[in-house]
């Protein structure tokens, strides 16, 4: 249950930095491995867990992410579902994978310094 706890912080985390206005430009690219790393250093996250930990936050951001393309499609893009469905994919795996490495990082720094 602790990797879900983790996990959902990473992904409000994440969620977070993107929601807020003006600044979400800047924090969208950093904020999945900034979620990751918090998830990976409460987990202290190593091997199969790391990539467990991104899958995890990419899964609980689909469908906020889904919504949001859908909705910007509607407000300025007016995309077939299919290029929503894409869109929303590529970034879902984008989340896991920046995900991922946050967690690796996290991990590694809490677990480096439990061995001091």
């Amino acid at each position: 249950m602790g990797m879900v706890r983790a996990c959902l912080l990473g992904a409000a985390v994440t969620f977070a930095l993107i929601a807020v206005p003006v600044v979400h430009w800047i924090t969208f690219w950093f904020a999945p491995f900034i979620g990751g790393y918090f998830a990976g250093s409460r987990t202290q996250a190593s091997g199969s867990r790391v990539f467990l930990v991104g899958l995890v936050m990419g899964l609980l951001l689909l469908v906020p992410v889904a919504g949001v393309v859908a909705l910007a499609s509607l407000m300025f893009f007016d995309l077939p579902l299919a290029w929503i469905a894409i869109g929303a994919g590529v970034l879902t795996l984008y989340v896991a994978a920046a995900g991922s490495l946050g967690a690796a990082l996290g991990g590694a720094s809490t677990r480096g310094q439990a061995a001091t």
